[in-house]
């Protein structure tokens, strides 16, 4: 992309940037069958969806990671 193409996206409304990084969005989910995942992360998502198909995820409320990871210390 060059400068006068990013320039010209500055131009555009509030509602038009929204349309434009939905289309390219849009566009991204659609590729994303090309994009290899690693090994590790691949391994640890097909746990959690067992975990979730057989009953046994654990799950927190938003109260409760709240109240662990952003208490005030």
């Amino acid at each position: 992309m060059d400068k006068e193409q990013v320039e010209n996206l500055h131009k555009l409304s509030r509602q038009e940037k929204y349309e434009a990084a939905q289309m390219l969005w849009d566009d991204i989910a659609q590729e994303q069958s090309d994009i290899s995942l690693p090994a590790g992360h691949k391994k640890i998502l097909e746990e959690r969806i067992e975990k979730l198909n057989s009953g046994t995820a654990h799950f927190r409320t938003w109260e409760e990671i709240k109240g662990k990871y952003f208490s005030a210390k």
